[in-house]
């Protein structure tokens, strides 16, 4: 009994002193820096802690854990616990760093001012080019690659992100209204303006346009679109500074009671009605009576101070039907020229003013035969406007022209194959009462026992004549073509004029 009794007593011993078995400790993971102090190794019942078991920077750390009395390890063991843990480093947040803008056409920056935490560098590159501070001024997208180099706390690392430029938005152009064609400059109906270009913007001749306006690269619509838009946009006619006649009034006109050796004759007033009429539409030479029309032209694209210069082109062409009185300057004012030339029938004076009307309404062609052909252009387009359909031109002076109408520079009277400028009676009816509301020159000469005022007169084998006379205080505009050259010294068409006046104050 002694025995069993002492058996028990050891046996509640060992169990009063048997070791408790204690976890070992938890360590944290996936610790990555973040700036703040962060905990390791969390103390627990059974062991005690020494070592750094918190921690701020990235790195990796060593904790000892002693057990308290009467505990054992999980694996039976009784001595102190070396265990590390760890505090990754961060990768560094770069999506702050660039920055998207829109274009002002000032270099903007494509990365922020943003400063880099401590111990961290970044180096910069924009589209494969190293940079020290990415910028740009374009719209666009740019690659900026960020090379970080971390220090202690923050991954090393290349990191390629885009930036962006956006286009800055414009407004659309807007026509102008109210534009008119003078015949000279071009008249500009949807203007250039920064961040688009225009195509057809600009016109010299009258009618509808249509531009086509497109942004830049830098730029957008309002919208956002940047399709080219097309803009319609239109030049007026002028207001021609003459009656703009372009047909005559034949309801009460009668057959010309005179008897005339004249191919064609018209006698009509200011507004068109005419009075009296003999073959209007048979087609004759219209020699210089043709002046007319280009000292009309001249008058109107020329100032009147213009200076007007002779050159050997246009006296040329003029042999040898002039006499060098009838030009007595070399250069004088476009006026000055134009008076001599309706005065005289200076026809070196009239090739002269033609060229220049045609430099002023095309531009200089770069040869003197060139711009003679462009004046014959004009001509034929003032025709065209005042209804003289009936009507060629192939010389502004009312000589002889080329027979295919084109100037060279070999050209003179001598040549082969020559005509003259043709036209009726009622074209030429026309362009006098056209011209006359433009106040074109005009001879300007009182002639005829009637003392009619000479208009422009014109001879070649006849005699062509455009008259103003005042008769019973009405004015009346006549139109004598081809008249009989009976005698050395003409006087035909005056004396035919006169004839159509007396029969005027009798009827």
């Amino acid at each position: 009994m002694a025995v069993g009794a002492l058996a028990l007593c050891a046996g509640l011993f060992f169990a009063a002193y048997a070791l408790a078995e204690v976890p070992m400790p938890a360590i944290a993971s996936g610790l990555t820096y973040n700036g703040s102090a962060q905990e390791g190794v969390s103390e627990a019942e059974g062991y005690t802690l020494s070592g750094q078991v918190d921690a701020t920077n990235a790195g990796e750390y060593t904790v000892t854990a002693t057990l308290r009395e009467g505990r054992h390890w999980p694996d039976g063991s009784i001595e102190p616990k070396r265990v590390t843990w760890e505090i990754d480093k961060a990768s560094l947040d770069v999506s702050a760093f660039t920055v998207d803008s829109t274009f002002t056409g000032e270099e903007q920056s494509l990365v922020s001012t943003q400063e880099v935490p401590e111990g961290v560098s970044v180096s910069y590159g924009v589209n494969g080019v190293e940079s020290e501070r990415p910028t740009a001024t374009n719209a666009g997208s740019y690659e900026v690659t960020m090379t970080v180099e971390g220090g202690g706390n923050y991954k090393d690392a290349t990191i390629v992100c885009e930036a962006k430029i956006a286009p800055a938005p414009i407004a659309a152009p807007e026509p102008v209204s109210g534009l008119v064609a003078d015949g000279k400059t071009s008249q500009v109906g949807v203007p250039e303006g920064d961040g688009y270009t225009v195509e057809d913007g600009s016109a010299v001749e009258p009618g509808e346009y249509v531009a086509v306006v497109t942004p830049d690269a830098n730029h957008v619509w309002e919208d956002g679109s940047s399709s080219p838009l097309q803009i319609a946009w239109s030049v007026g006619a002028p207001e021609v500074p003459w009656g703009n006649l372009v047909t005559l009034n034949y309801d009460s006109a009668v057959d010309l009671p005179v008897s005339l050796s004249a191919y064609g004759v018209l006698v009509a007033t200011a507004d068109g009605t005419v009075v009296a009429q003999k073959n209007p539409y048979t087609r004759c030479e219209i020699a210089s009576t043709t002046k007319l029309l280009t000292c009309w032209l001249a008058s109107e694209y020329l100032d009147d101070d213009s200076q007007v210069s002779l050159s050997s082109y246009d006296t040329q062409i003029a042999e040898p039907f002039d006499s060098p009185e009838n030009q007595p300057w070399h250069t004088a004012s476009a006026a000055k020229i134009e008076a001599q030339c309706m005065l005289t029938s200076s026809n070196p004076y009239a090739h002269a003013l033609a060229r220049y009307v045609a430099r002023a309404r095309y531009g200089a062609s770069g040869t003197d035969w060139g711009d003679m052909t462009n004046a014959l252009r004009a001509m034929d387009e003032r025709a065209t406007e005042i209804g003289m359909s009936n009507t060629s031109f192939v010389s502004p002076s009312g000589l002889f022209g080329p027979g295919n109408g084109v100037f060279t520079s070999g050209f003179s009277s001598f040549s082969g194959g020559m005509k003259n400028n043709q036209s009726t009676a009622n074209d030429m009816m026309l362009l006098t009462l056209n011209a006359a509301a433009a106040d074109a020159p005009i001879s300007g000469q009182k002639l005829g026992s009637n003392d009619f005022t000479c208009i422009k007169t014109g001879t070649n084998e006849r005699e062509s004549m455009l008259a103003k006379a005042n008769v019973n205080g009405e004015t009346y505009y006549i139109v004598l073509l081809a008249a009989d050259h009976t005698s050395a010294t003409g006087g035909t068409d005056v004396r035919e004029i006169d004839h159509i006046i007396d029969w005027l104050e009798t009827r």
